[in-house]
């Protein structure tokens, strides 16, 4: 099968995964690109950031109009999360020396975000109860949880360069308490900034326009069909979902990691 019907196919994949489940999406692009296109690891960071901000911003104007976004948090969360993510990027990742424990730097950050990965998937499965909001919104109290949250979610999505939905799908629902749907919604909104946040930068790199706005076209319908979709299935098989997903990715990071030995 030609190599750009496979990858239409693969992006559609994609934005199903992201519009099911509120993320997935920058796990799946970089190999994707990597593996196809053979891409440099900066070049395909980059052009998943532009897909992604895409992706989650087509997927996040129905939940909008729908009214199924917690605006307070993504204020609360987005804008730490980025703050955090330009600092652990910019001057965390530099203190950590190249070797840790006898192993790569590299693979010492793949494993820390595969056990973060283990420790969300975990988390998900407990019950908790949502954070109690008066009439006027978060008190201070809760207020200050949400910003230290979303600053953690930026360090650690920046310092292991990674996150979006996959650290903030389990954040809203196992710690904020948010229901699986509305969290998915609200993960999309600040996915869509963070990615734009982080893409802006790379944007005037791009030497594949044409390749790339096809290829964001079939995140954005897949995004759309997953949508659809969501409706027809219980939140709490898509959280099962989720959690499965999460274990494949972490199990298939460690495999990489065997794989320098």
């Amino acid at each position: 099968m030609n190599t750009s019907i496979v990858a239409y196919l693969l992006f559609l994949l994609v934005g199903g995964t992201l519009g099911l489940l509120g993320g997935g999406g920058g796990i799946l692009i970089v190999p994707l690109l990597v593996g196809l296109f053979r891409m440099d690891g900066v070049t395909a960071t980059g052009t998943s950031l532009g897909l992604l901000s895409i992706g989650a911003l087509v997927g996040s104007v129905p939940a909008i109009y729908l009214k199924q976004v917690e605006w307070k948090v993504v204020g609360m969360l987005g804008v730490p999360a980025i703050a955090g993510a330009f600092l652990a990027r910019g001057w965390l990742i530099q203190l950590i020396p190249q070797k840790v424990f006898g192993i790569s730097k590299s693979d010492f950050l793949v494993a820390c975000f595969a056990l973060l990965i283990l420790f969300v998937a975990y988390n998900m499965g407990k019950p908790r109860a949502a954070l109690a909001r008066s009439g006027t919104g978060w008190d201070a109290r809760q207020s200050s949880k949400v910003l230290s949250i979303g600053l953690g979610v930026g360090l650690l999505g920046g310092l292991l360069g990674a996150g979006g939905g996959f650290l903030l799908v389990p954040v809203l629902t196992a710690i904020l308490g948010i229901e699986f749907r509305r969290s998915v919604s609200t993960s999309l909104v600040v996915i869509s900034l963070q990615s734009l946040a982080g893409f802006i930068p790379f944007a005037t790199t791009i030497d594949r326009f044409s390749e790339f706005a096809v290829w964001a076209s079939f995140l954005s319908f897949g995004v759309i069909v997953g949508l659809v979709l969501r409706s027809y299935f219980k939140a709490e098989l898509l959280q099962n979902s989720f959690r499965i997903l999460l274990l494949l990715v972490a199990l298939g990071m460690f495999v990489n990691i065997m794989d320098h030995f």
